[in-house]
């Protein structure tokens, strides 16, 4: 007899329960092995990619130093123009801040925490001025020679010890700073660029050359006069005279603004306003400021204008008044002529500066 043929009851509720549990599949289990070779697998992957994670992150620092250096550097010249002021290490960052709204921190130190380096080139001349801060004034410089001056930050360790704001002490230590290419070391200074843990893509160096933001301005007079001029202001007591004979040959920060007037009846009216902005020249001559590519006869040119007039001029007194009676006279017409011949006070000035022509020149007819 079959033995399941009989089973009845428990036995068979047991039998069929054994059935059901053999028919299900069994979970397959990872092994240590299979565990470790994962994990070596992942290691691998993992040091394979975090040098190019890392270098990602660097080139992405690299380049939002890069640019802060530009800001820097554009917030220093624009500064500088619009206040006619050059700071000095001292308050350079202060300055720079100010014109880009930023926090002084922010221009003081990058986003690695390194301070950065305002450096000032050691053979500077600004006129007679050889330190910082410059002011200008009315007068402008006489000549500029190496108005430079570098940023140098850090993206890795600090800079070397010794590279401070400031002016080197070595010429020869900014020269070569300054032509050193991007994304290497500086060989040769007294800084020990050498012993240096940082690498040359590390070091960003943002340079500033301040001779294209001067203009090159010269005023001469070639009328026996005076002529005047201001600088940045219209107020009377900030009006200059160039000499006759002599000439303005200075330099001044662009945007400045050159204001030039003609004497009238003892008052100075202005005839033109510059911004200076490239080199300019400008002559006084037959009573006004003219500016032409075509520079005028000067004075020791025999027969020109000029020397006529001057000849005139030195005859005696009384060419003298004659020769003043009559640019006098000029001059009041042109007024005259410029208020559409309505201004009864000029008139009547004209007419009597037209008595005094007649008068002066009778006394120079035999």
């Amino acid at each position: 007899m079959n033995p399941q043929a009989t089973a009845t009851g428990s036995d068979a509720v047991m039998v069929g329960i054994g059935s059901q549990r053999a028919k299900r599949p069994v979970a397959a289990a990872f092994s240590l092995m299979e565990i470790v070779a994962a994990v070596a697998i992942l290691a691998i992957l993992a040091a394979a990619m975090l040098p190019v994670l890392v270098r990602q992150i660097d080139y992405a620092t690299e380049g939002i130093e890069q640019t802060n250096l530009v800001s820097i550097a554009n917030g220093f010249t624009q500064g500088a123009l619009a206040t006619r002021y050059i700071p000095s290490q001292a308050n350079w960052a202060n300055f720079v801040a100010t014109n880009l709204g930023w926090e002084v921190s922010t221009v003081q130190t990058n986003n690695r925490n390194n301070s950065r380096v305002f450096l000032i080139d050691p053979q500077l001349r600004i006129g007679t001025n050889t330190a910082l801060p410059y002011v200008q004034s009315g007068t402008g410089a006489a000549g500029i020679t190496n108005v430079r001056f570098m940023i140098v930050s850090s993206l890795s360790s600090g800079l070397p010890g010794g590279l401070v704001s400031g002016v080197p002490s070595l010429a020869s230590d900014f020269n070569i700073l300054w032509d050193t290419p991007d994304n290497t070391k500086p060989a040769g200074t007294s800084w020990s660029f050498d012993t240096w843990t940082g690498k040359g893509e590390d070091l960003r160096i943002q340079r500033v050359n301040l001779a294209s933001g001067f203009s090159h301005l010269v005023l001469t007079v070639q009328d026996p006069t005076n002529a005047p001029y201001s600088i940045d202001s219209l107020l009377p007591a900030a009006v200059g005279v160039v000499t006759y004979g002599a000439a303005l040959d200075s330099y001044y920060l662009n945007n400045t603004v050159l204001n030039l007037f003609y004497l009238g009846s003892g008052t100075n009216y202005l005839q033109a306003s510059q911004v200076l902005q490239r080199d300019s020249s400008w002559v006084f001559s037959s009573g006004l400021w003219r500016n032409g590519s075509v520079p005028a006869p000067s004075l020791g040119t025999a027969g020109s204008l000029e020397s006529v007039i001057v000849t005139f001029y030195n005859q005696s007194p009384q060419t003298a008044t004659a020769y003043s009676s009559m640019t006098n006279y000029m001059e009041l017409y042109a007024q005259y002529a410029a208020s559409g011949f309505t201004n009864l006070a000029v008139r009547t000035a004209l007419q009597a500066a037209m008595h005094n022509v007649t008068n002066n020149v009778s006394t120079l007819v035999p």
